[in-house]
């Protein structure tokens, strides 16, 4: 009898990293892990075939169902989180209807933590497997996924014979230097190619518990390490590869080992490729030498990104964060002084407890007056497994009960609020994608300290209203609450591909030409002045005609800098 077919399936988003750039395939990390676990086990490769598919959630679940069966599976693993649980869910129905002999398995984080409901939601699953799977994987491989055997495994929920839902509690601590890497052995082909982007793990787990994630911290265990020199190894091959167009650090955060981070970091800088790197930075373990090493490293498009989430006393406190205004301010004042055209992005929360929309515009009005080139808000998830799932009835939370969990409101931040942060955040939103509008905004605050960074924003968006035919509008939000993530990013694309018409761009400097004029801050006006010109260029002449006559008139950057940043498909 022939080997049995194994088919693990990762879906990733399009167009992330590198941003806007659709053909970079995603090479995920934790089906690789699970094939070079279960491929370096001999009983395992005696009996089975291991086929990885990594593919992009823009396929639709008809079409990624057809590319897993024409593999002819017997055994179906789906990698789960919360951007593809939708899809993955749909094509295990189409799977089962197509192929009701299929064996299917379930992981990740999205059905780590409630795995029961889950199941009872999920009736064509027959197995979830909760937290790191290498272990369990290659144990339930050993045992032929039967059923009988199940229960000597840990950690995983499964159907009985009976079709009665079983929870194994329990939790396999991976010992990580028995877990081989995907790209010593070959699992990540970086040579086929292709373009890639490429995920890197030097850890797993957080030394702290966030309220808002299901990223539990082992604070008695520490952070599960993987083996440096495996990671320096890793990292050879990946740097020296033509072909990797992009790369993620996973980690919570690499700097809570500052000795391991000074190795990885030199370790990239001393090969031959000089990537796009992404890393996870946690403002307060930021220190000079780390700064100087980091400022050597290509990093991506957001360069320095850090979580603020909120600066509120009292949300920080519900939140278990000790990182205040106090930190952010003196770290980010290091930064600048050893590397001054360091580009800085925050993450912040709304909907968070503790908070309401005054205290998330005094938190955004502070990230502004630390001059980020980008802030990126995003409203709560209730995630299962993260502290505040644990007291959401404590905290009052209205929330979606099906992923991705959005919150609409809880007992501190009321929906009236989330609704008016939702058109605050488009607003900012707008703003941050024109560069030189962004730093005359900082530029007049400074000048002038009476107005505020978040009120000139509302102020601008305004005008621009009155000139333009768009309008910053949430009101459809509140039609279907199930869909709620859904519309909101849908609301997003359409106001951002609509402000990119060059007709739109010239209205934006136009009204904030007209703003300057309120502030008596007309000296701020060059960039303004070119943009003006610029986009009615653009509205009168072919776009390649306009490239060359802009570019013999100024130089590239600046140029850049009053064009506005959103990547719209269909531009040229």
């Amino acid at each position: 009898m022939g080997k049995k077919r194994v088919v693990i399936v990762g879906a990733y988003l399009q167009g992330i990293y590198p941003r806007g750039d659709n053909s970079v395939v995603a090479d995920l990390l934790a089906p690789a892990f699970l094939k070079a676990s279960a491929d370096a086990d001999p009983e395992i490769c005696e009996k089975y075939e291991i086929k990885i598919l990594n593919l992009p959630t823009s396929l639709n679940a008809e079409e990624l169902t057809s590319m897993i069966l024409s593999e002819q599976p017997n055994i179906i693993g789906y990698s789960i989180y919360i951007w593809n649980y939708a899809l993955m869910h749909k094509s295990t129905e189409i799977a089962r209807r197509m192929n009701p002999d299929l064996r299917i398995i379930w992981g990740g984080p999205q059905v780590s933590y409630n795995s029961v409901e889950m199941m009872k939601a999920n009736s064509d699953v027959d197995l979830i497997v909760c937290g790191s799977g290498e272990t369990r994987f290659r144990l339930l491989l050993k045992g032929g996924l039967k059923t009988e055997a199940f229960s000597e495994v840990v950690g995983i929920t499964y159907r009985d014979k009976r079709g009665n839902i079983i929870e194994n509690k329990g939790i396999i601590h991976e010992d990580l230097s028995k877990v081989p890497s995907p790209y010593q052995t070959n699992v990540i082909d970086l040579d086929d190619d292709k373009s890639h982007c490429v995920f890197i793990e030097t850890s797993r787990g957080c030394i702290f518990r966030c309220g808002y994630c299901m990223w539990k911290g082992d604070v008695q265990r520490g952070l599960n390490h993987f083996s440096i020199d495996q990671v320096l190894k890793d990292i050879e091959i990946i740097y020296n590869r033509p072909n990797v167009a992009s790369v993620v650090f996973t980690d919570a955060c690499i700097f809570y080992n500052p000795t391991r981070a000074k190795l990885i970091m030199k370790k990239i800088l001393s090969c031959k490729n000089r990537i796009p790197t992404i890393f996870t930075l946690d403002i307060a373990f930021l220190n000079e030498e780390l700064i100087e090493l980091l400022s050597k490293l290509q990093l991506s498009h957001q360069q320095f990104l850090f979580g603020m989430q909120s600066i509120n006393e009292l949300t920080l406190k519900l939140m278990n964060r000790r990182c205040n205004f106090e930190v952010f301010t003196k770290k980010v004042a290091l930064l600048h002084k050893i590397n001054p055209a360091a580009e800085i992005t925050f993450d912040l929360i709304y909907g968070l407890p503790g908070d309401d929309f005054e205290s998330f515009k005094r938190t955004v009005e502070f990230a502004l007056g630390l001059s980020p080139i980008k802030l990126n808000c995003s409203p709560l998830m209730l995630l299962p497994g993260s502290p505040y799932w644990e007291k959401k009835e404590e905290h009052g939370f209205v929330f979606n009960d099906n992923p991705p969990y959005a919150v609409h409101s809880n007992k501190y931040y009321s929906a009236e609020d989330m609704k008016r942060t939702h058109q605050l955040v488009l607003k900012i939103m707008v703003v941050m994608y024109f560069p030189a509008i962004r730093d005359i905004i900082y530029k007049i605050s400074e000048k002038n300290p009476k107005y505020q960074r978040v009120e000139l924003i509302q102020k601008l968006i305004e005008i621009f209203e009155s000139k333009s035919d768009v309008f910053i509008d949430v009101t459809s939000l509140n039609k279907d609450k199930e869909r709620f993530i859904e519309a909101y990013n849908m609301i997003k694309k359409s106001i951002m591909d609509r402000v990119a018409d060059p007709k739109n761009c010239s209205y934006m400097y136009e009204a904030m030409r007209e703003l300057l004029r309120d502030v008596n801050s007309e000296c701020l006006a060059d960039d303004v002045l070119l943009g003006i010109d610029y986009y009615k260029t653009m509205c009168s002449k072919h776009p390649s005609a306009i490239k060359k006559e802009y570019y013999e008139q100024y130089n590239n950057e600046k140029i850049n800098r009053v064009k506005f940043g959103w990547v719209v498909s269909a531009n040229v």
